[in-house]
């Protein structure tokens, strides 16, 4: 406003600015907001160390999930993920929540971080809880946080993060990182977190926990204030909010044939300074031998998408490769993570029809045809027994899309086969797995 400046994308009308600037910020940034058009794109401050993932449209856009753009969500959607420093010195302001993710839809608050709480007190409990890592969307290791508190203005034993992988394809988005906040441990652990966002509005979070004793773990998912959270079927959970009029939802499913338990339970949030309202949580705990890993999908639901069909996914772990397979509706999303040796060494992984030396490997099925494919890393996939893809040397990723034949790759240079255009042609590809059968009896 003071230098007449007119890109005002993410712009907000604040009290701060009526204050410094009266009449004059009110009418400048309401005009700005009505010329911007709500279309997230997902970015990366790597000096501060934050990541967005986004995509999707603004709320009064014309076109809905399976309309005249499959690459739009119904409506605009972000989720945050905090991979940057804990702080600067004894990082007094900082929180132990390395890995943390928050996420928005439709302009409304859905995983949310805790707040502060409250700075000084008379029981430093008060301060620590909402600072530790059990107020973030990010896993316990032993009931401790990343980081050691000190006084309420400090921390020792600080940890740090490390960015693995970040690229932005035309369908999809994909975060990879890990931290060192438990390496203090006996045991020392390391997690590792990667994130494979579609554009139409799902995510897949993988969480690893690497290590070679017997740990308590907990993962924990904070939702608005104002969200209410049901459980739908084993593993999935349904948020949305009740008062709302257009009942968007959040479906969160969670991998079948683990040992880790799940239930929603209560917490606080802290949205002023010393205010605190109750809030849902979801959590997931195990006590389990490392390494051991949880996958969380997330699926952003509109109105006009709603289904009654229960949602699940099931998960293999082979010396090779995790595989995940979610079952929604008419729809099957598999996702093939290459073991962590596979990966490093870039040696191949097999699994059903699949082989690849690929780091993951992302494919959906509608009706018994093979719709989108997703290639991370690698140089090689094999279908059947038959070449698919290949490259001189290891691309950054591949991506085609039926819905408008989206076809991209980094580099260039990868090669597809007369298979590949059998496939992509509509040839029907029957999965390995079908809907009713359990993991062990499709292996």
């Amino acid at each position: 406003i003071v230098y007449d400046r007119h890109d005002f994308k993410a712009a907000r009308l604040t009290e701060e600015s009526i204050w410094l600037l009266g009449e004059r910020a009110v009418t400048r940034l309401a005009a700005a907001r009505k010329q911007t058009q709500n279309h997230p794109l997902s970015a990366a401050f790597p000096d501060g160390g934050l990541y967005i993932l986004a995509g999707g449209r603004a709320a009064n856009s014309n076109s809905i999930l399976g309309g005249d753009s499959a690459d739009s969500s119904p409506h605009a959607h972000a989720m945050m993920i905090d991979a940057g420093p804990h702080g600067e010195g004894r990082c007094g302001h900082g929180h132990a929540d390395a890995l943390s993710l928050r996420l928005t839809m439709n302009g409304e608050r859905w995983l949310v971080d805790s707040g502060s709480g409250v700075y000084i007190s008379s029981d430093p409990a008060d301060r620590n809880a909402f600072r530790g890592t059990a107020a973030h969307n990010a896993i316990c290791v032993d009931g401790m946080d990343q980081a050691v508190a000190g006084e309420p203005f400090s921390w020792t034993h600080i940890p740090s993060t490390h960015l693995e992988n970040w690229l932005i394809g035309k369908t999809f988005t994909y975060f990879a990182g890990h931290h060192n906040g438990y390496g203090r441990l006996a045991d020392p652990v390391t997690h590792r977190r990667c994130v494979l966002h579609l554009n139409d509005g799902i995510w897949l979070v993988r969480d690893v926990l690497l290590g070679s004793a017997e740990h308590d773990l907990e993962l924990r998912w904070h939702f608005a204030s104002d969200i209410s959270v049901r459980e739908a079927g084993a593993g999935e959970f349904v948020a949305s909010r009740p008062q709302a009029p257009e009942p968007f939802a959040l479906r969160m499913i969670m991998a079948e044939e683990t040992r880790w338990k799940t239930q929603v339970t209560r917490g606080l949030v802290s949205s002023a300074y010393g205010r605190y309202e109750p809030n849902p949580v979801v959590c997931s705990g195990a006590r389990v031998k490392l390494p051991a890993e949880i996958a969380t999908a997330l699926i952003a639901q509109h109105p006009h998408t709603q289904t009654q069909d229960e949602a699940r996914m099931a998960s293999r772990h082979e010396a090779t490769v995790q595989v995940y397979e979610l079952h929604e509706s008419n729809r099957i999303h598999e996702f093939f993570f290459a073991q962590q040796n596979q990966a490093h060494d870039n040696r191949a992984w097999n699994y059903g029809p699949w082989s690849s030396n690929a780091e993951l490997l992302y494919c959906r099925i509608e009706e018994e045809k093979l719709v989108q494919l997703i290639v991370i890393g690698g140089s090689s996939v094999v279908w059947q027994g038959r070449p698919l893809l290949s490259a001189d040397r290891p691309w950054k990723f591949f991506e085609w899309r039926k819905y408008d034949g989206a076809i991209h790759a980094e580099p260039e240079a990868v090669s597809t086969t007369a298979l590949f255009d059998e496939l992509t042609g509509g040839l029907q590809v029957s999965s390995r797995f079908n809907t009713t059968s359990s993991y062990a009896e499709k292996h």
